[in-house]
């Protein structure tokens, strides 16, 4: 009985700190939202995105068949390193453990922390809600869309051709377009890119790569991937202007695009140099 009582009062404990820490960071947000400047309406994705849907399209009207047709004679060693590298798009390896930064920061009482260790923790946090954000949110909406629209499998090109469509299936061989994989390889690259411009290209290289690996093991056709990739990409842009409205992680340049925040740091270290620099407040709050 006495080891019940003891949970039950830590369990009461733990969750009047998760009350209380979801609360704080509420008004904050709110406060946060009400300080930033208006931001820039220009919506540079939507460019990106037409030229997405003209790809997309161009690529199951022109490629898709070929492709298909192709990678069955490609070498063994080829689609066995395919194969080793394709999982990176799962998005497990990256959704439990930004998770997990996030239950533990509406978990713990702060306050006693120093002020450059806030700093450093809430910008870890922020940048963990961003990512989960964005590749969770694109991951759950490609998971919707490919079996709402039922598109078939290359493994069953023979039997029906490439633009066979069952919808709302339930058949994982009629969930092909678009690729689940490809759309969180898609966000990744893209949160890389923003937060790191100067990783761009290497990002862009890497996402079309292991985009192509959902190709040449044969599960999907290089539409679906190109659908993917560009989804995924475009959402997490979308994630950043929407974190940039309430000043975390991102902030929006005069043309509009999310650019990472100047004093955005995880190191704690970097916290002493940018206390001063804070709005009044931030940096001695209780957390």
């Amino acid at each position: 009985m006495r080891l019940g009582a003891h949970i039950g009062d830590r369990l009461r404990l733990l969750a009047q700190i998760v009350g209380h820490n979801v609360l704080l960071n509420r008004l904050r947000l709110a406060a946060r939202q009400a300080r930033m400047r208006r931001p820039c309406r220009r919506l540079r994705g939507l460019r990106f995105a037409a030229c997405a849907v003209a790809l997309v399209a161009l690529s199951a009207a022109l490629l898709d068949a070929a492709v298909v047709g192709a990678v069955s004679h490609i070498p063994k060693s080829i689609e066995h390193a395919a194969w080793r590298m394709t999982d990176i798009g799962k998005s497990g390896w990256v959704l439990f453990p930004t998770a997990l930064v996030l239950l533990v920061a509406v978990s713990v009482r702060w306050g006693r922390s120093l002020c450059r260790h806030r700093l450093s923790a809430a910008n870890w946090v922020t940048l963990s809600a961003y990512v989960f954000f964005a590749v969770g949110a694109s991951g759950l909406i490609a998971t919707v869309l490919k079996r709402l629209i039922g598109r078939a499998r290359p493994v069953l090109f023979e039997a029906h051709g490439a633009f066979e469509f069952a919808p709302i299936a339930v058949e994982a061989t009629f969930a092909s377009f678009p690729s689940g994989h490809a759309t969180t390889v898609g966000a990744l690259c893209a949160i890389v890119a923003l937060m790191s411009p100067r990783l761009m290209p290497a990002a862009i290289i890497a996402g079309i790569g292991l985009g192509l690996t959902r190709v040449l093991v044969g599960a999907h056709y290089l539409s679906d991937v190109v659908a993917g990739l560009a989804f995924g990409a475009w959402f997490s842009y979308f994630a950043a202007r929407l974190f940039a409205r309430y000043g975390l992680v991102f902030t929006l340049d005069d043309s509009g695009w999310p650019v990472r925040r100047r004093y955005f740091y995880l190191i704690a270290g970097h916290g002493k140099a940018v206390t001063a620099l804070l709005p009044r407040g931030i940096g001695s709050a209780r957390v």
